[in-house]
C-alpha cells in the first residue's frame, strides 16, 4: 500500500537475496484500509507503512523519513523557479490520491493550511495516475522523493520541486504485531533496509544509529 514499495524493496530484496540466498520472503500488496485487520488476522506478517501507525497492538520500527516534493507542469508558471516555497501554492488547484490513502489526508491538510483549492471531482487511484493529471495541467500535488526519483526525468512533463522553509516529509517503518515470534527477524529487517536507504537514496533521512544497525546485520536472524 505504501508508494515506496516499487522503488525500495526491488534493493532490498537484492540484498536479502545475496546474504540469505536461502531466504522466502513473499511480497503482496495491502489496500490501506485493509492494513490494520489483515496485519491482526495474520494475511500479513509485517507491512511497510507509514506512521502513525496506531493501535495498542502493533510494533512501529521506523525506518526514514521521506521528503515530498511539489509537482507541477513543465509549463506551469511555478516549474521555472527551482525552489519553491508553501506560500507558493496559494489559489492553486492540488490533487491527491483517494481518501483511503494516507497522502491524500496530508495533500489535504496543506491545501487547508496554505490556501490552495482541492480538485474534489478527481482522485487519483496510483501515483502513476496522479502524475499524468499533474503533467496535463489539471493541478499539482506533492509526490513523495523515492517516487521522484525513480519515475520524474529530466525533460519530463512534469517538474518535482523541492519546498523550502517547511519540512515536508512522510514517515516510514516497519510494523508487526506485538509479541511477533519472529520480531528480532523484523528488526534485522528494518536494520538492512536503513541501511539500504543510506546507500542509495541521499536525499532521505534515515533514523536511527548506523553503528548499531550494521552490528544487528552482523548479528545472524
Amino acid at each position: 500500500a505504501l508508494h515506496a514499495r516499487p522503488y525500495l524493496l526491488p534493493h532490498v530484496v537484492a540484498r536479502l537475496h545475496r546474504q540469505y540466498p536461502s531466504l522466502s520472503l513473499y511480497v503482496r500488496e495491502c489496500q490501506p484500509e485493509a492494513q490494520k485487520r489483515e496485519l491482526s488476522e495474520g494475511r500479513h506478517d509485517v507491512l511497510l507503512t507509514q506512521i502513525p501507525f496506531s493501535g495498542q497492538d502493533f510494533v512501529n520500527e521506523e525506518l526514514f523519513h521521506e521528503p515530498l516534493y511539489l509537482a507541477v507542469a513543465r509549463d506551469h508558471p511555478l516549474a521555472a523557479r527551482g525552489r519553491v516555497t508553501m506560500k507558493d501554492i496559494r489559489d492553486e488547484t492540488m490533487l491527491s490520491l483517494g481518501m483511503r490513502f494516507p497522502l491524500h489526508a496530508e495533500v489535504s491538510r496543506l491545501a487547508a493550511s496554505y490556501g490552495a483549492r482541492m480538485q474534489a471531482d478527481y482522485e487519483g487511484t496510483s501515483l502513476d495516475a496522479l502524475r499524468l493529471m499533474i503533467g496535463m495541467g489539471m493541478g499539482a500535488s506533492f509526490l513523495p522523493a523515492l517516487y521522484v526519483f525513480s519515475e520524474i526525468r529530466s525533460g519530463s512533463d512534469v517538474v518535482a520541486l523541492p519546498v523550502q522553509g517547511q519540512r515536508l516529509e512522510r514517515r516510514v517503518a516497519l510494523t508487526w504485531r506485538k509479541g511477533a515470534g519472529r520480531a528480532t527477524a523484523y528488526r534485522k529487517l528494518a536494520a538492512i533496509i536503513r541501511e539500504t536507504v543510506r546507500r542509495r537514496f541521499k536525499e532521505l533521512t534515515v533514523t536511527g544509529n548506523p553503528d548499531a544497525d550494521l552490528a544487528i546485520i552482523r548479528g545472524g536472524v
